[in-house]
């Protein structure tokens, strides 16, 4: 079991309070001909402050707890009608951005992070 890392209690809160951030920022609406929420800005801080790991574990536990009908969302909206509504494809794409986000930060440090150890010792035939 090498590899494997442990989920510590301050990496808990860090994800607690980056859900919480992306809730509140969620709740303020800029008024302009087509208002806009500041949740956008709320997910990609928390993505970049918390690092690809906890930041995409907060992203889903905001999506968790909005799907378990918690008010997060923009309007003070949640529930599954909130993710599979219209603007559920929009808050799912949070998601897949914590993801990529993840995928990327290997591939910044040149490495590759789907290679096996078959293709790595077919590289070096």
């Amino acid at each position: 079991m090498t590899g494997t890392r442990k989920v510590r209690t301050v990496d808990l809160i860090y994800i607690a309070l980056g859900a919480a951030l992306m809730a509140v920022c969620s709740w303020i609406s800029v008024p302009a001909a087509v208002p806009f929420t500041m949740q956008t800005f709320g997910v990609f801080t928390v993505l970049l402050s918390l690092g690809p790991k906890r930041g995409t574990s907060s992203v889903a536990a905001y999506l968790l707890l909005g799907a378990v009908g918690a008010p997060v969302f923009s309007n003070f909206g949640g529930g599954p009608g909130a993710l599979f509504g219209a603007t559920g494809g929009y808050l799912m794409g949070f998601l897949f951005t914590g993801l990529a986000y993840m995928l990327g930060q290997p591939v910044e440090k040149g490495l590759r992070p789907f290679s096996t150890r078959g293709e790595r010792a077919g590289n070096c035939a």
